[in-house]
């Protein structure tokens, strides 16, 4: 597993993981305990919360809250990878001011809550495809661009959901981030 952890400023709140499974390899397991966007390029994610399962498939994007299960396949003899965008309080808080967001928010006038709150797929978009492409090279770069980037990489993605018909799942996404409290939040880890 890679995993790489980006400083923003004095806050450590942007983490992009990507792991492959090669064949001979157990499946992954794994607790989401932040808000996650989560990209399956290869394979698929199998979601569990109580008794609620969902599959996302490959090429899909999705918008889960905390408290899920994750458990990784690969499929057809190919390996397995995942982007996940986790992010906290202060992070939500931070996405909602950029200029875009903030705005489209004071203009929508009744933000409705989604549907389910825990999970939210986004089918499968060759604008969402390259875009985890390109960050995937920011991923593998040896140098200190990538801390630069992959947060702006971050509200990129959130630019284009807002500008796709997934925008109120986004903001109601955000929204929800900004305000959720815990006992003690968890600081994302690298």
């Amino acid at each position: 597993m890679k995993t790489m952890h980006i400083i923003n400023k004095d806050t450590g709140n942007f983490k992009v993981l990507e792991y492959s499974i090669v064949v001979n390899q157990k499946n992954i397991h794994t607790f989401l305990a932040h808000y996650s966007i989560i990209y399956i390029a290869s394979g698929t994610l199998h979601l569990t919360k109580k008794r609620s399962k969902r599959v996302i498939k490959e090429g899909e994007l999705c918008l889960i809250s905390p408290g899920i299960y994750t458990k990784s396949e690969f499929t057809h003899n190919h390996k397995h990878v995942v982007f996940i965008l986790l992010f906290n309080r202060q992070t939500a808080q931070l996405l909602l001011e950029l200029p875009k967001v903030y705005n489209d928010l004071n203009n929508l006038s009744n933000l409705k809550p989604r549907q389910n709150p825990d999970i939210y797929i986004i089918p499968p978009n060759k604008i969402y495809k390259s875009f985890f492409n390109s960050t995937r090279l920011y991923h593998k770069m040896k140098n200190d661009i990538k801390k630069e980037m992959i947060p702006i990489k971050f509200a990129e993605l959130i630019y284009l959901l807002l500008d796709s018909p997934h925008k109120q799942a986004i903001l109601s996404f955000l929204s929800d981030a900004a305000i959720h409290k815990e006992k003690e939040e968890p600081k994302i880890n690298a």
